[in-house]
């Protein structure tokens, strides 16, 4: 008869709605355990022996972060790490070469060819009648020729088409190219929108969470010495683990 009948309705309903949430949070870790399980070649068996995990998240001071980030070296080091950009600046020198072969195809031809020829005959048979051009004078032969030929396409349609579509291919490349490295400039920039962010989250996670636990000291020491109801100080409770699991997110978000 000290507490109003509502409020234990409401502490009630409370209850089991934190029930509830147990009840998904140890279906979580359990399949956390699983999924690291499988992850790095256990059982189900096996996975039940997985411990809690024991490392911290990195904090911002250790992770290296700066408010001072350079865009522009976070740029150039990725185009220069990037082996993909690699891969197609060959292709793209590869269909270069293809053009200027393909425009070679269309010039005038202008061939000089040479050759230089010995012989001899010799009649009759064995190794000595065989060799006998080299060694005697008799049916000794010695010429050579050269030749120069010139061609001059008056209307090489084959050539033109082909150099047209090696161009059409190196005009392709150039675009694929640029928009590589466009992509991957625009995704350098959200990963460091995101990080300074994620920073400021951080950074105002821990900060409500502080301001949380000190309300819900004070609220504790107000409820012992009955200036409180059990409800608020459940609700704050609630509050107060909202605000653990914010800050838990925040840690786990700048970790990634």
């Amino acid at each position: 008869d000290k507490k109003p009948k509502g409020d234990l309705a409401q502490v009630r309903a409370d209850l089991a709605n934190q029930e509830r949430l147990s009840s998904v949070a140890r279906q979580s870790v359990i399949s956390a355990r699983l999924n690291l399980a499988r992850a790095i070649g256990l059982s189900e068996e096996e996975s039940r022996q997985i411990g809690n995990p024991l490392d911290d998240f990195p904090t911002i001071s250790e992770s290296g972060y700066s408010s001072s980030i350079d865009l522009q070296v976070l740029r150039a080091l990725a185009h220069e790490n990037r082996k993909d950009i690699q891969a197609n600046s060959l292709t793209q020198q590869a269909n270069e070469a293809q053009v200027q072969m393909a425009e070679n195809e269309k010039r005038p031809q202008l061939d000089l060819t040479g050759g230089l020829n010995y012989g001899g005959m010799s009649l009759g048979n064995g190794w000595d009648q065989a060799l006998a051009s080299l060694t005697q004078n008799q049916g000794k032969t010695m010429g050579f020729e050269v030749g120069l030929s010139f061609e001059f396409p008056v209307n090489n349609n084959r050539a033109q088409g082909v150099y047209i579509q090696s161009l059409a291919i190196q005009k392709n490349q150039e675009i694929v190219n640029k928009n590589l490295e466009r992509n991957i400039d625009l995704n350098v920039s959200i990963a460091v929108n995101e990080i300074i962010n994620t920073v400021s989250i951080l950074k105002k996670s821990e900060e409500s969470l502080t301001y949380y636990q000190e309300t819900f000291k004070n609220e504790q020491e107000k409820f012992y010495n009955g200036l409180s109801t059990l409800l608020n100080l459940i609700l704050l409770q609630e509050r107060l683990t909202f605000a653990q699991l914010e800050f838990i997110r925040a840690k786990r978000q700048f970790a990634v």
